[in-house]
């Protein structure tokens, strides 16, 4: 069963790939059903519930809800997209937590790296970033 969710998946994410310019609905379609099977694979594939299974299967729910918001068009789609994939970010790290043997200072300094490079990458997207959608700014007091 899992080598069928699998191959689904993947033929799935393919079409849609192919999809994108020729038709919405049927992208849509295929992107959700590829989204749909790799949260299937982990719930069918992996019966001991224990923190890493529960985080994961979160983390690919909220990827799926990602997905969603994704393929439609606009800023509010676009921000549910975000939002969604920001929190299974934080559910994977939680479900790589929960399977680890790491120690503070390990955390530590991944966790130095990764917010150094979240600011370089923030700093060179951000004169891309549309005004709407960057971070309101206090008024100033002049």
């Amino acid at each position: 069963m899992t080598t069928v969710l699998a191959i689904s998946a993947v033929s799935a994410g393919l079409a849609s790939a192919l999809l994108t310019n020729r038709s919405v609905l049927w992208s849509r379609a295929t992107k959700i059903l590829a989204s749909t099977s790799m949260v299937a694979i982990v719930i069918i594939g992996d019966p001991a519930i224990n923190g890493y299974t529960v985080f994961i299967s979160a983390g690919l729910v909220a990827s799926w809800f990602g997905d969603l918001a994704l393929s439609f068009k606009g800023t509010r789609a676009f921000l549910g997209g975000l939002v969604s994939f920001a929190l299974a970010h934080a559910l994977y790290t939680a479900g790589f937590f929960a399977r680890s043997t790491m120690d503070v200072a390990s955390v530590a300094f991944a966790t130095f790296l990764t917010a150094a490079m979240a600011v370089l990458i923030l700093r060179w997207l951000s004169p891309h970033v549309p005004v709407q959608l960057r971070i309101p700014e206090s008024p100033s007091t002049s």
